[in-house]
């Protein structure tokens, strides 16, 4: 398993996005091969480019590696500690 860096994370989610984006455009029958039989009927024949399987079993890949993703980053998250120089209680109070 590789190493990366939550930037490098949030850049990959958002590439996995756009791709599974244009996979669903795919899937929704945009590319569409159409061919006529050169017989005396002279038919028009409509064929899909890819396999509609083949592109449902990679938006699920893409949707898995996208939670994956997504519970890593808030996983380190919450384990981050971070050090700020105020008082919540005093900003939050009423303005006497």
């Amino acid at each position: 398993m590789a190493e990366h860096t939550i930037n490098a994370l949030l850049s990959m989610t958002k590439a996995l996005q756009t791709r599974r984006a244009q996979l669903e455009a795919t899937k929704s029958g945009s590319l569409i091969r159409t061919r006529y039989s050169l017989g005396t009927e002279g038919q028009r024949v409509d064929e899909p480019v890819y396999d509609a399987k083949k592109i449902d079993q990679r938006i699920t890949q893409i949707n898995n590696v996208i939670y994956k993703i997504d519970v890593k980053i808030k996983e380190s998250n919450a384990r981050t500690a971070v050090n700020l120089d105020f008082d919540f209680d005093a900003l939050m109070c009423e303005i006497a």
